[in-house]
């Protein structure tokens, strides 16, 4: 579980951050698919935020819902952009990461109350 959670952190702080520092990479994918550059700073703020949020207990379950949000537009943006599978990899990973740490937490905090 822990190493799904730290798994989920790195990806999402690593996908953030280098929205808000403005990598080439992120600023080229954006112009590309059509988006102005300031959505590109929402998203790393989302991400670096949901990262964040996943590392505290008590807003663990919001930052998972909302980085699952985010997969969304992710797939919206791909898909709409007739993208091949490949490019999508790395949301598919994050994604099923995300419902299976969502599940588990589900799982867990379930198991709390009826203790």
């Amino acid at each position: 579980m822990k190493i799904i959670r730290w798994l989920i952190i790195a990806i999402f702080l690593a996908e953030g951050i280098t929205k808000l520092l403005g990598f080439g990479f992120q600023v080229d994918n954006f112009a590309k698919w059509m988006y102005p550059a300031w959505f590109m700073y929402v998203i790393g703020i989302f991400e670096t935020s949901g990262a964040i949020g996943l590392m505290m207990p008590k807003t663990r379950l919001y930052a998972n819902i909302g980085l699952l949000g985010i997969m969304i537009g992710a797939f919206y943006t791909h898909i709409s952009r007739h993208e091949p599978v490949q490019m999508m990899g790395l949301a598919i990973i994050t994604t099923i990461l995300l419902l299976i740490h969502l599940r588990t937490q589900r799982r867990m905090e379930n198991q709390a109350v009826a203790v």
